[in-house]
C-alpha cells in the first residue's frame, strides 16, 4: 500500500497517511494478540520451576551502553551463571558505545548475541502461539524495527524457560516475541517510574501495548523500587501488588581494585588539591537528572566555603546548558564536566559528598555505590531514593528544587567531619546488608520460579526491619 501512495499522493500528505496506515496496523495486530492471548490463557498451564536447578534464561535488552539498568542485568548475568543457570544476553545493538559492557560479559563467559533484521516471512514457521500468520505479518514497523522476528527466531530454536525483558522497549518487543514463541514465563521488568515522566523516550504506543500484554498469564512485571512499582500500577490501572519489587544490588567485588589512595591520585589528575572540598555528581545530562539545580547548589555552597570544587561524571543533550550555566554562574573553574569515565569508583572515593538532583529515579546506581564506600550523600526524594538512601541516616534528602536546602545540608556535611563519617559508614552497612547481589538473584529467581495470584514483593526495604 505505501509503494502505491508514494506514486499518487502529493509529498505534504505522505507522512500523514503513512501514519493513519500504520495506525491501523497496529490496532489490528493489537486486537489479534489480544485474541489469541485470551484463547492462550484458557489452555496455559503455569510452569512450575521450584524444584527445577537449572533454568535456561535470556536476559533481553536494547543495547549495553553504559547505563545502571544495563550494568544490572550484566551483574544478574553473571551471578546466575555462577550459580549453574544457563544464561544468554540478547541485544538489538552492539556498536560503539552501544557494547560498553560487552568486555565485562565476555571475561565472565556469558553468551551474547545481537540480534538481525530478518523478513517476516522467515518467522511464520516459528510462530508457537495462536496468533496468526497474517497478525504477525502487520506487526508494525516500530516494533519490526527493533528486531522482534529474529528475536522469536532465537527463542524458538533455544526455548528459554525464563525471557526477563529490561525497560520500556525491550518489554514491548520482548513481550510479544516471548508470547509469540510460547516462551513459559516473560517478566516484563521496568526501571525507574513510567515512561509518561520521561519526554524524551516516551512513546505514544507503549500503553496500548502494555495494556494487552499483561493480560497474558505468561507474562509478570517486576520493577526495582515501590515507588516505581506503583507509578506504573497507576499508570496501568492494575493493582500494585501485581509487580513484583527487587531492588538494584551493588557487586562488593567490583569495589576491590579502588582504595582511597586511588582517590587522591584521580584529585591529583584533574589539579584537586587536598584541602579542596569536592562535591561529585554521576548523572546522565538530561533534563530528569536536574543539572542545572546540581550547578546551583555548587554555587550556594561556593559562598560558604571557597575551596568548593564539584565534578559530573556523564554525558547527555543537556551538556551545551550546563557549559553556559556554568559559565554565567562564574564557576569555570570549580566544576569540571569529567564525561565518560571507566573509572567512577576513584571518582567517588575522591569526593567529600555525592549529589542527587533528580525529579525522577529509580534506585540509583550512584547513590548506592557512594553509600557503599562510605560517602555521604544529598539527594532529592525523586522515585526511589527513599528506598535506598536513610534520611539524617546515610545521607540527606529534599523536595526536588530545593536548592537552598540540599546547599545547606551539604554546607553541614562538610563541615561536620564526625557527623560525615557517621553517614558513611551507616550507608556503608546499609548497602551491605540490604542491597546485595545475592538478594538481588534470590528476588529474581523467585519470580521465575513461582507464579502467584498476587505479586509479591521479594525484597525487603530498610524501612521494615
Amino acid at each position: 500500500m505505501l509503494r502505491i501512495l508514494k506514486s499518487f499522493v502529493p509529498e505534504k500528505a505522505k507522512p500523514a497517511i503513512r501514519r493513519a496506515v500504520y495506525t491501523l496496523s497496529s490496532d489490528y495486530t493489537r486486537k489479534c494478540v489480544l485474541m489469541a492471548i485470551d484463547r492462550d490463557n484458557s489452555v496455559y498451564k503455569p510452569p512450575d520451576f521450584t524444584d527445577k536447578q537449572v533454568l535456561n534464561i535470556v536476559l533481553y535488552i536494547g543495547q549495553l551502553g553504559p547505563g545502571g539498568s544495563e550494568r544490572q542485568l550484566c551483574n544478574l548475568a553473571v551471578r546466575l551463571a555462577e550459580l549453574g543457570h544457563k544464561v544468554r544476553v540478547i541485544v538489538n545493538i552492539l556498536t560503539g558505545n552501544n557494547g560498553h559492557y560487552l568486555p565485562y560479559l565476555n571475561d565472565n563467559g556469558i553468551f551474547i548475541r545481537q540480534l538481525q533484521q530478518i523478513k517476516d516471512k522467515a518467522i511464520i514457521g516459528y510462530n508457537k502461539s495462536l496468533l496468526t500468520a497474517a497478525a504477525i505479518r502487520r506487526i508494525p514497523c516500530y516494533i519490526k524495527s527493533k528486531c522482534v522476528y529474529d528475536l522469536v527466531k532465537e527463542l524458538s530454536l533455544n526455548p528459554p524457560d525464563v525471557l526477563h525483558c529490561w525497560l520500556d522497549y525491550s518489554n514491548i518487543n520482548g513481550g510479544l516475541a516471548g508470547f509469540i514463541a510460547s516462551v513459559p514465563k516473560i517478566v516484563l521488568g521496568g526501571r525507574n517510574v513510567n515512561p509518561t515522566h520521561f519526554a524524551w523516550m516516551n512513546m505514544p504506543w507503549f500503553k496500548a501495548w502494555y495494556d494487552i500484554l499483561i493480560k497474558s498469564k505468561r507474562i509478570v512485571q517486576s520493577n526495582n523500587s515501590v515507588i516505581g512499582a506503583a507509578d506504573y500500577a497507576r499508570w496501568l490501572n492494575i493493582p500494585s501488588s501485581d509487580i513484583a519489587v527487587v531492588y538494584n544490588a551493588v557487586v562488593p567485588e567490583h569495589f576491590s581494585s579502588t582504595e582511597d589512595e586511588d582517590g587522591m591520585r584521580l584529585r591529583d589528575s584533574i589539579s584537586i588539591s587536598d584541602t579542596d572540598l569536592l562535591i561529585g555528581g554521576v548523572f546522565r545530562l538530561s533534563s530528569e537528572k536536574r543539572p542545572i539545580d546540581f550547578v546551583r547548589v555548587v554555587k550556594i555552597c561556593k559562598q560558604q566555603y571557597s575551596n568548593i570544587k564539584a565534578v559530573i561524571v556523564g554525558t547527555g543533550p543537556m551538556e551545551d546548558q550546563i557549559k553556559n550555566c556554568i559559565a554565567k554562574l562564574g564557576l569555570q573553574d570549580t566544576v569540571l564536566l569529567l564525561g565518560r569515565r571507566s573509572d567512577v569508583f576513584n571518582v567517588m572515593r575522591a569526593c567529600n559528598v555525592v549529589l542527587l538532583t533528580s525529579e525522577n529515579e529509580g534506585s540509583p546506581n550512584c547513590l548506592m555505590e557512594a553509600q557503599y564506600l562510605g560517602i555521604p550523600v544529598v539527594a532529592t526524594r525523586a522515585g526511589g531514593i527513599p528506598e535506598i538512601v536513610k534520611n539524617k541516616g546515610t545521607g540527606e534528602l529534599h523536595d526536588t528544587g530545593d536548592i537552598e536546602n540540599m546547599a545547606n545540608s551539604i554546607i553541614k556535611i562538610l563541615g561536620d567531619k564526625i557527623y560525615a563519617d557517621r553517614l558513611g559508614e551507616q550507608g556503608h552497612q546499609l548497602i551491605k546488608n540490604k542491597f546485595s547481589i545475592e538478594k538481588m538473584t534470590d528476588g529474581f529467581l523467585n519470580i521465575y520460579k513461582s507464579y502467584p495470584q498476587k505479586r509479591e514483593i521479594y525484597y525487603e526495604n530498610y524501612n521494615t526491619v
